[in-house]
């Protein structure tokens, strides 16, 4: 064996090495806050909400300079804008904005499972079968997009985006500031927005999960589709509709968030057609959604 080869070898081991360690990292962290989350569902103690927020931002302050993937550091700048705000800037009772925090937390029930997952197919349990670690890495995949679909998809935008309750809180302590309002709403709907976006890598790696052969962007408009294909394009759809429906009617109710509501649903539009294009030709249902989200956003300065 060459020195040539020898040296590859042990880099790519590094390499793995830094993944395990990385995925270990943050199964931990993620793991300790379903314990705490579990924690303050059995007491009430505002104590796990305190050292949970706290852990998270700790994890995403380092992360953010180490992990070279673009979508964990904006995920970690929304959540750590979001701790600013509550922390720092207004400093929000929980008594009053735990619903909030609460639905944030539930968020890392389903990270778990991603994390111990990936840990697996770097360094299979060594005890069982190779066939019966491929099945556990199917379940965990399973069950991390299931708990993902719940908690950051529907959960998050009922709760958060979508609920009256938060943007009427929220008013009240932004009180017309600028920054305040662009520090929150930055923080929560730009996660939400990712929760969507990722949500869109999930189902597609479903569909290969349940047998297609095909990659998504080998196949052709004309080609005829799987069920499991119109299922998540219907699925994605349904949940497009659904929150920029709710946001609308929030926006006719709450001039002052408008333009936030309009951009949500603007880029669910374009994640959207990112989503369904390479099937259907839907383009002209896409802008239209935009230049409505734009519209009503104009339309406050016009009246």
């Amino acid at each position: 064996m060459s020195k040539s080869h020898n040296h590859k070898h042990k880099h790519t081991e590094l390499e793995k090495q830094i993944k395990f360690a990385d995925h270990m990292k943050s199964f931990a962290v993620s793991a300790t806050a379903c314990i705490f989350y579990y924690m303050y569902n059995s007491t009430s103690d505002y104590f796990f909400i305190n050292i949970t927020t706290f852990l998270v931002a700790l994890h995403c302050g380092f992360d953010i300079f180490y992990t070279d993937q673009w979508d964990h550091r904006i995920h970690h700048v929304f959540v750590l804008s979001f701790f600013y705000y509550k922390y720092f800037m207004h400093s929000i009772p929980h008594q009053e904005d735990a619903f909030i925090t609460v639905a944030l937390m539930a968020t890392e029930l389903s990270s778990p499972f991603y994390n111990f997952a990936r840990m697996i197919e770097l360094y299979p349990l060594p005890i069982i079968p190779k066939t019966l670690n491929k099945y556990i890495i199917f379940g965990c995949d399973l069950s991390f997009a299931a708990l993902f679909y719940y908690t950051r998809v529907l959960n998050f935008n009922n709760i958060i985006v979508t609920n009256p309750d938060t943007h009427i809180l929220l008013a009240q302590y932004n009180r017309g500031s600028h920054l305040s309002t662009f520090m929150i709403y930055y923080g929560l709907f730009g996660l939400g927005l990712l929760n969507m976006y990722w949500f869109t890598l999930i189902l597609r790696k479903l569909s290969k999960l349940v047998g297609l052969n095909n990659s998504i962007s080998q196949l052709s408009v004309s080609e005829p589709l799987s069920f499991v294909n119109d299922f998540r394009h219907l699925a994605y759809l349904f949940l497009f509709i659904k929150i920029g429906l709710r946001l609308y009617y929030l926006a006719f109710n709450n001039d002052n968030n408008i333009n936030w509501y309009s951009i949500y649903v603007a880029i669910m539009s374009i994640l959207l057609y990112n989503q369904i294009q390479p099937f259907y030709d839907w383009t002209p249902i896409i802008i239209v959604s935009c230049s409505l989200s734009l519209y009503f956003a104009l339309s406050i300065y016009l009246v």
